[in-house]
């Protein structure tokens, strides 16, 4: 009995030293398949171009991003964030751009896994992406605005974003023309000084001036006064009016500058 105990006790060592063996090996290629991954992440590098591989969908909009190309801004959590290199930039959809204009989302970057993406050389410059970027900014500035968004990108179209003085003058030629004198309008803003109040009920009798604080003046008429107001302040109460879209537009372009 005593030799069949010391040996049942043997196979129980004999055992438990293959289950510790086999939990040693587990945990070992634990840590190799961790390595692994971490050194998926360590052969990219934040500058690095990456081309997006092949049936890669974009992981908000949908469509096929195959062949895509941008540097790494960031690596984190294996996913990598890119930049869109200019000649990826200068082939995207307008359709796609306005929808991420009008969603809110960046369209010159995207976020994916880096199981997603593949290193290849760099074909642009850090500055020829800024210049298209550029270029795209001013195309769909005002892509977010609708109705109002096509009559200001009308406007302004060619004119310089510093310009101001170009950019009124373009304004009082286009409303000049799109807008019938005279007509009825509103109050639409708070005023801190003067003697007309939101609400008010004038009548705009002709263009005036162009003033560096306050944009395009008119001549209006209320309660037999004659004032001299900021077009911008002012709304058609009419919306079926032809005069309501143009100034609801230089309105719109007025209070975003």
């Amino acid at each position: 009995m005593k030799g069949l105990a010391m040996g049942w006790i043997g196979k129980f060592i004999f055992n438990r030293k293959n289950i510790l063996s086999n939990h040693v090996n587990l945990k070992e290629c634990q840590g190799q398949t961790k390595n692994h991954i971490i050194d998926k992440s360590a052969a990219f590098n934040v500058g690095d171009s990456v081309k997006v591989k092949a049936n890669t969908q974009d992981p908000d909009l949908g469509g096929d991003i195959s062949g895509w190309i941008g540097r790494i801004l960031e690596i984190e959590d294996q996913m990598v964030t890119i930049q869109w290199d200019s000649i990826t930039l200068s082939k995207m959809p307008d359709s796609m751009i306005a929808l991420c204009e009008q969603e809110g989302w960046d369209w010159s970057e995207m976020c994916l896994p880096l199981t997603e993406v593949e290193r290849v050389d760099q074909r642009d410059t850090v500055a020829d992406v800024n210049n298209i970027v550029n270029q795209i900014q001013l195309k769909h500035d005002w892509d977010d605005f609708d109705e109002e968004g096509v009559i200001i990108r009308s406007v302004l179209k060619g004119i310089d974003s510093e310009d101001y003085d170009s950019m009124f003058d373009s304004w009082l030629k286009y409303l000049k023309k799109a807008i019938k004198i005279p007509f009825h309008a509103e109050v639409s803003e708070f005023q801190e000084r003067g003697s007309l109040s939101q609400g008010d009920d004038v009548k705009v009798l002709e263009f005036s001036d162009i003033d560096g604080r306050h944009g395009i003046l008119v001549k209006i008429s209320c309660n037999r006064n004659v004032h001299y107001f900021p077009l911008c302040d002012l709304k058609v109460k009419n919306k079926k009016s032809p005069n309501y879209d143009p100034i609801k537009a230089y309105a719109v372009w007025f209070a975003n500058n």
